[in-house]
């Protein structure tokens, strides 16, 4: 009598060599969809981006998008989260390893730079979420919100360290945002080195904050 099949939903609980590379497999799969995703996000902005153009880039059908990550606005909030993942692993990290306030700017504005200047970096600069479906939208606001209380932790520790000057921190913390998400817009791989963006980056602002 045969066997009956293991659901697919339940391959991830098992441990064997089968389960493992077809995990391994299906991230590999993921990866490659989020990559051309985020190349076509750059190219032609999210609403000129084609989900045809992204199967076609791959071999695939627009049916393997949606089996393997979504619609348009699910890969673009995935896209954005992997921009994401060193800024917020920084600020899980500045939890359990506290550093003066000085050197976590200096760790936060390298974690945004590469951030922002690397595969994924443009699904970070959406002005205007309205174009997302409701979900979506959520999210990428709460991205926004979390960057945003980020920066403000940091700069308050300098202010409680004594010191980053307290006046005007608010219109500090949208200075510092806006001038970070300007890089792409005159960013060149080829003329502008990431450790020279940060040092200048964090130059200018510990001059601005410092009292």
């Amino acid at each position: 009598m045969a066997r009956k099949a293991v659901p697919l939903d339940k391959l991830a609980e098992l441990d064997s060599p089968w389960t493992r590379q077809h995990q391994r497999a299906r991230v590999a799969k993921q990866r490659a969809l989020l990559q051309a995703a985020a190349s076509e996000f750059a190219k032609h902005g999210f609403w000129r981006a084609s989900l045809d153009d992204i199967a076609a880039k791959l071999g695939v059908s627009k049916p393997t998008i949606y089996y393997h990550i979504g619609d348009k606005d699910e890969l673009f909030n995935a896209c954005a989260d992997l921009a994401l993942q060193e800024i917020f692993a920084l600020r899980d990290a500045l939890k359990f390893e506290p550093r003066p306030a000085s050197q976590a700017l200096k760790d936060f504005v390298t974690a945004f730079v590469g951030a922002i200047t690397g595969p994924y970096g443009f699904c970070m600069l959406m002005t205007d979420p309205s174009m997302l479906g409701k979900h979506s939208r959520v999210k990428a606001e709460g991205r926004a919100e979390e960057l945003k209380a980020m920066l403000e932790e940091i700069l308050g520790q300098g202010v409680r360290e004594g010191v980053y000057k307290p006046e005007g921190l608010d219109a500090t913390v949208s200075i510092i945002a806006g001038a970070l998400n300007w890089i792409p817009r005159w960013y060149v791989p080829a003329r502008h080195q990431r450790t020279k963006i940060v040092a200048r980056f964090y130059k200018a602002f510990e001059t601005l904050l410092r009292k």
